[in-house]
């Protein structure tokens, strides 16, 4: 019997929002999985954010369980190196070994001349019409999901969403609903670590990205602190070298001044458009304040725990498929 072992992650219900376009599983399916796709192919799902690297993201496991597609998206890091230590008990210092992937014998393969390279990140999801459910990771979250299928499915790729781009939104909990239900969201907190290195502006598909994305890896809140507090670009500069490495956090905060009158719709909409909005946040880098209380952003997501069972082989895709199935009858009824 092969050995196993099994491990709780957090799996998030997310929405797919495709403005004039068929549902998102229908898109999937046409792109991926029926006869005479675009990519039946693995060597055509690959997509390259920046093809100077040679790092890429590829749509490695496909298939459909009862009308929901199921995908594992990896992330490969070209010829990366892979660091271990030797636990060892009685010792000041575990001594540590560096790993390639010509280091790994893959028995099943009779040709050594086969590319090999570490898998980097895995991020797991299904898709029932526009209903998403998602495992991610700390760096494969499901922003990099939304960048590589508007890729594939786009004009540069299949050409499917009719000049329109998928974005993908949080579903509060029946928790979170029945508490904003009842005393309505006043103010929405972001946290992000300071960072200074901009992202440059990119377009897709005709719409362009905002500049300061709170992605906390590509943020650059920290830079346009720093320029607000008019020290000189001498010192500026100065700072911004060494800010990286103090692990400094900036707050964004929108809320409403003073207590006076009613709010307008429009300004509650506001707020309530913002609170929903945080899909490319960790849980933990926002919280939505109401009236006696507060919602942090584990609270607020829709999740739930599924256990993860793992062969030597990879993930038991056939029991994860099964889980994601169910997560997405218990919680789509009422999006």
């Amino acid at each position: 019997m092969a050995v196993s072992t099994k491990k709780t992650r957090t799996a998030y219900y997310k929405q797919a929002i495709i403005k004039g376009s068929k549902p998102l599983s229908e898109l999937l399916n046409k792109a991926f999985l029926e006869e005479n796709c675009k990519f039946e192919m693995t060597e055509n799902r690959h997509f390259c954010p920046n093809p100077t690297s040679g790092d890429y993201y590829v749509l490695n496991e496909i298939s459909s369980h009862n009308g929901m597609f199921y995908g594992e998206l990896v992330y490969i890091e070209k010829n990366k190196s892979q660091t271990i230590l030797q636990v060892k008990k009685g010792v000041q210092r575990y001594k540590q070994a560096t790993v390639t992937v010509d280091d790994v014998s893959l028995s099943e393969d009779a040709i050594d001349s086969y590319q090999k390279e570490f898998v980097d990140n895995t991020l797991y999801f299904g898709v029932f019409e526009n209903h998403l459910v998602v495992i991610q990771t700390t760096s494969l979250k499901i922003n990099r999901l939304g960048e590589y299928l508007n890729h594939l499915l786009g004009a540069e790729g299949a050409d499917l969403l009719n000049d329109s781009i998928i974005l993908f939104k949080d579903k509060p909990s029946v928790e979170a609903r029945q508490q904003l239900a009842k005393k309505p969201a006043k103010q929405v907190k972001i946290s992000q670590q300071l960072l200074t290195k901009p992202d440059i502006d990119t377009e897709i598909q005709g719409f362009k990205t905002a500049n300061f994305t709170l992605d906390s890896s590509k943020s650059n809140f920290g830079l346009a602190f720093l320029k607000s507090l008019n020290l000189g670009k001498q010192l500026t500069s100065k700072i911004a070298d060494t800010l990286e490495d103090d692990n400094l956090y900036i707050d964004v905060v929108l809320r409403r001044k003073g207590n006076k009158g009613k709010i307008s719709d429009a300004g509650q909409e506001l707020i309530d458009t913002v609170a929903t909005s945080f899909v490319n946040l960790d849980d933990e880098d926002f919280e939505i304040a109401y009236e006696g209380g507060k919602l942090t952003g584990k609270d607020f997501r829709l999740h739930s725990k599924i256990r993860v069972e793992t062969f030597k082989t990879g993930i038991n895709h056939i029991q994860l498929k099964k889980d994601f199935f169910a997560f997405l009858e218990d919680n789509i009824s009422d999006s």
